[in-house]
């Protein structure tokens, strides 16, 4: 349905319901309104009478030294007062209503707008239950062999954040369920002004508190009711000063950040870890499954006909008849708490500006928010609009709605009132807190505080009675890739306050239950600890194999009270052995070429599926591959992202291009779809080729004598070059010609037990634009490259895995002429090596482990040294690990990365070319060092970032 052409948003208070029918009123006469008048409108609307005062956060200036200070001082000079705090995010006040404009004119102050809210659910049971409530939870989690161990959670304190109605916990109290709870363990604030906790009516809290003590009973209990952000802050203060060291929130909240964990709400958690404490937060309730519909929508903004409005698709297949459509039906019965977000946080100044709407009818009239409030109510197609965050002063790219909705369907639509930037490809995320029409599932785990990369602060997402992923439990990956949930937990469990609780809201709170008796037997002493012990001895994995985007690292259930000291890998079912092969053509793009297609270039922003599994010799069974991918004749600077099919697309890039024409290859290893394939994403027009190194195929935990990689120390294996110090063979290798080097017993590789050599190949001082291939010595030169020259003179590494050919060598060959050397950082044992599952594989999905580009790159000549275990997945006790690593904006030279602990060696991992600024990806198998660490060196300084791909059992 097309709309006309829209003016300006309404403020979110202006209206509170969903009106029912009625005629249609004439539409009131256009008037030009900028956002300083929207944000009267809206204080017009919210003033509390008599006192004729609006609360409001006002945003800081996070380069202003004093910004707290300056807004503060601007509050109280106008009259208003200062009613709480997240220090270097923002200042919670009340206000006269007219100091609104003045109030953003403020020195420290970027914006103004109504309180970020959490969502406190309304209602629950109409009457409890009278009786005892076994605890459910109590059975699922083993959480009963712990209490009959004397592991009760004594001593551990745990705060709750959540609403709580006094007849509910008298009534729990009253059956056993519940201790009673006095004045000194509760508080309760509502936008700064203190509150009965008890009065809220809320029944969710005791439901909450219920499995806590179920699950902990001897746990000492405190209660916490907040409605804002800062009043969360002064919650937080509250149990820091009370000694509370696991914390449980089953809330969601309006979105806040960019779904980074960055956010002010993140910002509270980071300070309730940074004293000690755990914190344990439901991940939402936002997906569909099981022919269910979900309440998280996720994709570009598309305007095709012009008019303004997005046009939304169905993330899970065909459009319903006649779309794309502009409004997006949404079952609305109750809060009106819909979040909008989109993706221009690096400038926020001039970031897109984007209003959110939500109608009564489908095709509903825009109308303009500079008319008189009362024809606004009487009208019915109108039901309200956001208030309008995004303008002048920098203010975050956020929406939110308010106000209720009694029942039935009503519709979402976006607007984009100022293309700011230019930008129409923004990505668009709705939080509904309600069924949506269309929806995604991947990334919906995106939560204030969920989306915390804070080690302490752990997400939890639901799983059903068989185990498998509740139907509304949210997935991640966050914004910026890392995996989320963190673990599961049951739900669908009985309580006092809510007879049948479901909900990610009700696993939250049997995990920090758990917790609490984890960190009263003394099995750890901090949140970093008690992450690293439920990770060891507590998660079980569920689904795919090894922590994923559904259920995170696993399904929390206690082992036997006495848990080992060094337990086995948490993952070892999930091994893999590696299975070389010489590299073989399994995709190219380009019409005329003879590998596989779909032909053709591949347009901006588009995906294909590679066929993997059962081609190329590639087993049927293949779990994970080792690729080498190239992108050519781009159509700008841009990357490739390489991922299983049907999975989130992650925040990584395989190969990256600085300029359009360009040819570049990496070496990926990823885990393969369910349908044995991958998928390629293109951010720039690019033809796409994909060459397969081998395979992983899993051992389900058995020990075996072939396919272990071993890893070592980067070292020279040779170096074409006659000046350089490298063992040969020397001289340049002649186009169309190829040279054979001698592997075994030399560059660390024993002369026994080695199938295959993992070497990162460098070809350099290219003749002309051309290519080097590494295979087998004695076998034909196959159809594949390994590292591609796009320049005379170019400087380029690829890494690869190489089975051994006759006589224990491999051969280089050269298309156009150029130097070759490599490096060895590892080799794959054969049959005939001793069994073990030592050098097993462990795939994970692609997590950020380090970029510095959050801190200071490394200076020309430095070094920076990086912890890689015992964080993104990757045990404590590995090894080894696979990254895949880009250098971005570094001048010509290299970077080498190794094991911290021993000298630099002679080797590179990434090589970087003449632009003045280049960035360049590439893979790497690397041993780990001490404290489980790896040092990088910088030629000429630059960033450096790493996605782990998986590790490798110790």
């Amino acid at each position: 349905m097309k709309r006309r052409a829209v003016s300006l948003a309404v403020g979110a208070a202006l209206i509170g319901a969903v009106l029912g029918g009625g005629t249609t009123a004439a539409e009131p006469p256009e008037r030009d309104l900028d956002k300083a008048d929207e944000l009267q409108l809206w204080a017009d609307a919210e003033v509390d009478r008599p006192d004729e005062r609006v609360a409001v956060e006002l945003l800081l200036d996070g380069t202003r030294p004093d910004a707290a200070g300056d807004a503060a001082r601007a509050v109280r000079s106008l009259g208003g007062r200062v009613t709480g705090a997240i220090p270097g995010h923002l200042v919670q006040a009340s206000v006269p209503a007219d100091t609104l404009d003045a109030l953003r004119q403020a020195d420290g102050v970027v914006s103004v707008r109504r309180p970020l809210r959490q969502d406190l659910p309304l209602g629950g049971a109409s009457g409890p239950f009278l009786q005892l409530i076994t605890g459910d939870q109590v059975g699922h989690t083993n959480a009963d062999a712990w209490h009959a161990a004397g592991h009760t959670g004594a001593g551990v304190k745990i705060g709750i954040v959540d609403g709580f109605r006094g007849t509910t916990w008298q009534a729990a109290v009253a059956s056993g369920d519940l201790p009673e709870v006095d004045a000194a363990h509760t508080m309760c604030q509502l936008a700064g002004d203190p509150c009965d906790i008890w009065a809220t009516g809320i029944a969710h809290g005791v439901a909450v508190a219920e499995i806590v003590h179920e699950v902990a009973p001897d746990a000492e209990l405190y209660l916490a009711t907040a409605l804002t952000a800062a009043d969360l802050m002064a919650a937080v203060d509250w149990f820091i000063a009370n000694g509370v060291t696991v914390v449980n929130r089953s809330l969601g909240a309006e979105l806040d950040g960019p779904g980074d964990g960055t956010g002010p709400l993140g910002a509270v958690a980071d300070q309730a870890v940074a004293a000690g404490i755990s914190w344990f937060n439901s991940a939402g309730n936002e997906a569909g499954r099981d022919g269910r519909q979900g309440n998280y929508y996720r994709a570009p903004f598309t305007d095709t006909d012009g008019d303004g409005w997005h046009e939304f698709v169905n993330p899970y297949g065909p459009l319903p008849a006649g779309g794309p459509f502009e409004d997006l039906a949404m079952d609305c019965g109750g809060n009106l708490l819909s979040s909008l977000r989109w993706s221009d946080w690096d400038d926020l100044a001039g970031a897109t500006d984007y209003d959110l709407y939500v109608f009564s009818t489908p095709g509903g009239n825009r109308y303009h928010a500079g008319f008189d409030t009362d024809a606004a109510l009487a009208h019915p197609d109108l039901v309200t609009a956001a208030f309008a965050e995004q303008g002048p002063g920098g203010a975050p790219p956020l929406e939110r709605l308010g106000g209720t909705c009694s029942g039935g369907t009503v519709y979402l639509a976006i607007h984009r009132y100022a293309a700011n930037n230019g930008t129409t490809g923004d990505t668009l995320e709705i939080m509904a807190e309600a069924d949506l029409e269309t929806w995604s599932n991947p990334y919906s785990a995106g939560y204030p505080i969920v989306d915390s990369a804070n080690p302490g602060v752990f997400g939890i997402g639901s799983v059903a009675a068989d185990h498998t992923i509740a139907y509304y439990s949210s997935e991640g990956p966050t914004n910026d890739g890392r995996i989320k949930p963190d673990f599961t937990a049951r739900s669908g469990v009985h309580t006092v306050g809510l007879p049948t609780f479901n909900g990610t809201s009700a696993s939250a709170p049997a995990a920090a239950g758990l917790a609490a008796l984890v960190l009263g037997a003394g099995h750890a002493s901090s949140p970093a600890e008690l992450r690293e012990w439920l990770t060891n001895h507590a998660a079980v994995d569920r689904g795919a194999c090894g922590p994923d985007t559904v259920y995170g690292y696993g399904e929390l259930v206690l082992p036997d009270p006495e848990a080992p000291a060094d337990p086995a890998d948490p993952h070892l079912a999930c091994a893999a052995r590696f299975e070389p092969l010489a590299p073989t053509r399994v995709f190219d793009s380009r019409p005329g070429e003879p590998a596989p297609g779909p032909k053709g270039k591949l347009a901006h922003e588009r995906t294909v599926d590679v066929q993997v599994a059962g081609v190329g010799g590639v087993a049927d069974e293949a779990g994970a591959v080792v690729l080498n991918v190239t992108v050519t004749e781009p159509a700008a600077a841009g990357y490739v992202t390489v991922y299983p099919s049907g999975a989130a697309r992650p925040l990584a890039s395989a190969v990256n291009v600085v300029e359009a024409e360009q040819t570049r290859a990496a070496t990926v290893t990823v885990p393969l779809g369910s349908d044995g394939r991958v998928t390629l994403f293109t951010k720039s027009a690019a033809h796409l080729i994909v060459d397969v190194a081998g395979y992983y195929v899993s051992t389900e935990g058995a020990p075996v004598a072939g396919g272990r990689f071993v890893a070592a120390t980067p070292t020279r294996l040779f170096d074409t070059r006659p000046s350089e110090p490298g063992a040969g063979p020397k001289g340049l290798i002649d186009a169309r010609q190829h040279v054979d080097v001698d592997v075994l017993g030399r560059a660390g590789v024993p002369s026994t037990d080695v199938a295959a050599v993992v070497v990162n190949l460098t070809g350099t001082e290219a003749v002309v634009p051309g290519y080097l291939t590494v295979f087998p010595a004695g076998g034909a030169v196959p159809l594949a490259s390994t590292v591609n020259l796009g320049a005379p003179g170019a400087t380029a590494a690829n890494l690869t895995i190489v089975p051994l050919g006759t006589g224990g060598r491999i051969s280089v060959y050269s298309s156009h002429g150029a130097h070759a050397l490599a490096d060895v950082v590892g080799y794959i044992t054969s049959d005939t090596a001793a069994v073990d599952t030592a050098g097993l594989f462990v795939p994970l999905t692609p997590t950020r482990v380090f970029d510095t580009r959050s801190a200071s790159s490394i200076p020309a000549g430095g070094t920076i040294t990086r912890q890689v275990a015992g964080i993104a997945g990757v045990p404590a006790a590995a090894t080894a690990v696979v990254l895949s690593v880009a250098g971005v904006d570094s001048k010509l030279g290299y970077l080498t990365m190794w094991d911290t602990g021993v000298p630099r060696p002679l080797a590179s991992t990434v090589n970087f070319t003449h632009q003045p600024l280049d960035t360049r990806a590439n893979g790497a198998m690397l041993r780990l060092g001490s404290g489980g660490r790896l040092d990088v060196y910088s030629k000429y300084g630059g960033h450096v970032l790493a996605d782990v791909t998986g590790y490798f059992l110790w």
